[in-house]
């Protein structure tokens, strides 16, 4: 059985998840210029590429609160959080438009996961320390 979290240790990982989602997408962001040109692609192809990260996203977001509700937070953030560490190399090596198109989707959905999950732990622990 697993140790419960006090407040302070529940706060803590709720602030580090944030943080994560920060992080991935400060990596991701001023590598997307040198991506473009990696995959020699013009200014429409790259927007039509990076669509594939919100497409990711939100196509995440609801699996990731049912699977919330169901299994906690935790799973959920941790999975996301170690998806965005994951794709983040490929993501900023694709060299052809399909590869960055495939790590783009996994990157919105890890981030899209880690938003919802993160989000809901933190709503819920803001609802036991008022309670308290």
């Amino acid at each position: 059985m697993a140790p419960i979290a006090t407040d302070s240790q529940a706060e803590l990982a709720t602030r580090l998840a944030f943080v994560a989602a920060g992080f991935g997408v400060a990596c991701w962001a001023p590598v997307v210029p040198y991506a473009k040109a990696r995959c020699q692609v013009d200014d429409g192809t790259i927007a039509l590429i990076l669509l594939l990260q919100a497409v990711g996203s939100i196509l995440a977001m609801p699996l990731a609160a049912n699977l919330s509700a169901r299994f906690g937070s935790k799973p959920i953030v941790l999975s996301g959080s170690l998806g965005l560490a994951t794709v983040l190399p490929p993501l900023s090596k694709a060299a052809s438009p399909i590869l960055l198109g495939a790590a783009l989707f996994v990157f919105g959905a890890s981030l899209g996961s880690l938003d919802v999950a993160m989000n809901l732990h933190a709503v819920t622990l803001s609802a036991l320390q008022k309670s308290h």
